[in-house]
């Protein structure tokens, strides 16, 4: 990638800089500590490393194959944590990517490393907040309680976890329960953007543009969309805040906190 990040750097690609940052990957979990090698030699490799991503999406009620994590608290578990705790002390960030009802163990992540910045994935991926989910049953009819339980979550996250910022996004995974994978006609962007809006601004309202970034999550997203649909979407959802606002949630808290 830092590869990649070379060739447009040339300026013979245009004015874009692809890979400006990179979020690489360390297992924490199998490693814990003795991870630190790694974590020096990819900064060493690569001067627009930034930090690392490794997700712990697990929810019980989820058929097999929608879980990405064995564990069901990975991010709790002493080896983990052992090597997570080396992240500040390499100026690295940490992506993080956990289903709704997992969002208290983001909250005691972040609180027990109050100095390492934390960027929650996907908007917490509320898991059935948007429809009943295809081989989960327990999740059907559930959206009130769904949504009630994740604005719980993420406002103790907002509230008490400065250095926590969100990814706005990632609401084309099919776990949200949307029906938006399985229709003969794909969503428009203003289809989208009516689903969509009022997670996005509640979440935008909750944490501040300052500490929210939109996010295209693809290729994952191209199962419900393109990625011309999603942005636009974001365009609408997004068409009435101030000028600011906008401005960040496009790119200003992204260049912030990659570093771009």
């Amino acid at each position: 990638m830092q590869g990649v990040a070379a060739q447009f750097a040339s300026g013979k690609y245009g004015p874009m800089r692809c890979a400006a940052a990179i979020i690489g990957s360390a297992d924490l979990a199998q490693h814990g500590a003795a991870v630190e090698p790694l974590l020096e030699a990819c900064k060493a490799a690569s001067p627009n490393y930034r930090g690392i991503r490794l997700s712990a999406s697990h929810d019980p009620r989820l058929p097999k194959g929608a879980n990405f994590c064995a564990s069901a608290h990975l991010y709790a578990e002493e080896t983990f944590r052992a090597g997570f705790a080396l992240l500040h002390k390499h100026g690295l960030i940490f992506d993080a990517w956990v289903y709704g009802c997992q969002l208290p163990d983001v909250l005691d992540l972040a609180t027990a490393f109050p100095q390492t910045t934390i960027v929650l994935n996907h908007i917490g991926t509320p898991v059935g907040a948007l429809g009943n989910v295809a081989g989960a049953p327990e999740c059907d009819g559930q959206q009130e309680a769904v949504i009630a339980q994740w604005k719980e979550s993420m406002s103790a996250i907002a509230h008490t976890c400065p250095h926590v910022y969100v990814k706005v996004g990632g609401l084309a995974l099919p776990m949200l329960g949307h029906g938006l994978t399985t229709r003969d006609k794909p969503a428009s962007s203003e289809e989208v953007a009516a689903l969509f809006s009022p997670l996005y601004l509640w979440t935008i309202s909750t944490f501040g543009a300052s500490r929210c970034m939109l996010e295209g999550n693809f290729p994952v997203d191209k199962v419900a969309m393109s990625y011309t649909t999603l942005w636009n979407a974001h365009k609408r959802i997004t068409r009435d805040l101030p000028g600011e606002e906008r401005g960040l949630l496009f790119s200003g808290t992204a260049k912030k906190v990659y570093r771009l």
